[in-house]
């Protein structure tokens, strides 16, 4: 999937959760995931999001192998159904694997 398909599915879905936003507000949001997203594949990533309980979450993750110690490397893949709903990365300050959900991310820092 293609970081263009990858960000309408995206936005669609933050539609659907946040009807009171524009399509142009959840294609900007969608396409800052996206970067996100894919920016985390090759190196560390400072951003912030709002957590399930409300509290603004500023962290930096990754999914760079490299950048995992051994023993958290992941055991199997994401759903296909959860790929749009939520983004999955290793904390570098807790040193665990955390997700948020798209339509609750804030911005890269």
């Amino acid at each position: 999937m293609t970081i263009n398909q990858y960000a309408l599915h995206v936005a669609g879905y933050i539609q659907s959760r946040r009807p009171e936003l524009s399509w142009q507000a959840c294609m900007y949001m969608a396409w800052r995931v996206a970067h996100c997203k894919y920016a985390m594949r090759t190196e560390r990533v400072s951003f912030s999001y709002i957590k399930l309980n409300g509290q603004i979450r500023d962290t930096v993750g990754t999914t760079h192998l490299a950048d995992v110690p051994a023993d958290k490397h992941p055991k199997g893949l994401v759903p296909p159904e959860d790929q749009f709903i939520t983004v999955s990365y290793f904390d570098l300050e807790k040193q665990e694997w955390r997700s948020f959900r798209t339509d609750f991310f804030i911005d890269l820092q």
